[in-house]
């Protein structure tokens, strides 16, 4: 497949980078197609997974997160997430920390327009988790990242009072949680995730504290 270089529909392409930064080498990925579009890619850190988002026939709703595997530039199947991550709304922005996947939805029950979730890859969650206040807000949330080591990431979003029309913000996470659930639907709180106010659609409140801020600048007070 890949189909022509110049289409009307969004295409992944790949390409060698120099010490420049010149792109050499771009070719189009086997994925791409001229009748649908494909965005949004995210390559696993042991470069064996390429996640992106495409409204292909097939699909549970308008835009959804499809992973291929890739082995030595050879890309196999696309293989849809499943209803468990996508909707029948708009699904973007993948992007996976072990076995956590995060992206942003429009889903109708979040705080605004885009929103982003977070579910583990191995469907153990059953609904994704809505991140909330403050990485959420009424405007549009997406590509978020982060470094699991510092707990330091970054989001977009066009939510009131930015510098333009989509701004980078920066975050840091302080406190952490792992929810372990027992057959009595009781549960204990230890040290290993971020912790979230909804888990499972068991509410948690727990006082986790995030500092939101632009990427270039000191912290600012938490933008609703």
């Amino acid at each position: 497949m890949g189909g022509k270089v110049r289409s009307s529909n969004l295409k992944i392409f790949r390409a060698n980078i120099g010490e420049s930064g010149s792109r050499t080498n771009i070719k189009t990925l086997t994925i791409n197609n001229d009748k649908y579009s494909t965005g949004h890619p995210f390559l696993s850190k042991d470069g064996k997974k390429l996640y992106y988002i495409s409204d292909m026939p097939g699909g549970y709703g308008q835009t959804d997160i499809y992973e291929v595997s890739v082995n030595n530039g050879h890309y196999g199947a696309p293989k849809n997430l499943g209803p468990t991550v996508n909707s029948k709304y708009r699904e973007y922005t993948p992007y996976v920390d072990g076995d956590i996947l995060y992206f942003s939805s429009n889903k109708p029950d979040g705080q605004g327009g885009y929103d982003i979730y977070m579910t583990k890859l191995d469907g153990s969650i059953e609904e994704p988790i809505n991140l909330g206040k403050p990485m959420n807000s009424k405007g549009d949330d997406f590509s978020f990242s982060i470094d699991s080591k510092t707990k330091i990431g970054f989001i977009s979003s066009n939510r009131f009072a930015g510098r333009g029309e989509d701004d980078i913000y920066g975050f840091k996470i302080s406190c952490e949680y792992t929810i372990e659930f027992k057959m009595s639907l009781s549960f204990k709180l230890t040290k290993g995730v971020p912790c979230l106010k909804r888990h499972l659609r068991y509410p948690l409140n727990l006082p986790c504290l995030v500092s939101l801020y632009f990427y270039d600048s000191a912290p600012l007070p938490v933008l609703a």
